[in-house]
């Protein structure tokens, strides 16, 4: 079963241990969910939802420079699960990788079933959980709360 916990070697980041059939349907939960996410609009919401002008102009300056940010997450993290061997140590940009691409697959995902706010668990019949797609959304969100758990957030600068 699959285990994410801090490297071994005194290195910064994370060792995550999958076994073949783990990481064989975590490539597969990549390729079906790139697609949605490269189109789903909750993945790159609004900055400027009620200003046409200044929304235009955002796109315009960041859009291609999130959808490449995007897309090197998902083809990191597809990279680092093909590797050989039962662990794959993460380095702390890979980490990084793996939170932006399991955030904006899971997000596309919630979009592809609509689930539109917190509280949704409680809205699905018990049984539906252990069953796609819902099971995929649990298990990209248990993947990225092991990340976090042990990979500490570096927040920047205080303000104030």
């Amino acid at each position: 079963m699959a285990a994410i916990r801090a490297r071994t070697d005194g290195a910064a980041g994370a060792l995550v241990e999958m076994d073949r059939s783990e990481r064989d349907a975590l490539a597969a939960l990549l390729d079906h969910l790139e697609p949605m996410a490269a189109r789903s609009p909750r993945v790159t919401p609004p900055a400027y939802p009620d200003e046409e002008q200044l929304e235009a102009e955002y796109r315009h300056l960041t859009g291609p420079d999130l959808e490449a940010a995007r897309t090197l997450a998902i083809a990191t993290m597809r990279r680092t699960i093909q590797e050989d061997g039962p662990a794959t140590a993460l380095a702390p940009a890979e980490v990084e990788a793996w939170l932006r691409g399991l955030n904006a697959l899971r997000i596309a995902l919630a979009d592809e079933i609509g689930i539109e706010s917190d509280g949704w668990e409680e809205a699905v019949p018990p049984e539906a959980h252990a069953r796609p797609p819902y099971a995929a959304l649990h298990a990209l969100g248990w993947i990225q709360e092991e990340l976090l758990a042990v990979v500490p957030v570096v927040a920047g600068p205080a303000t104030g």
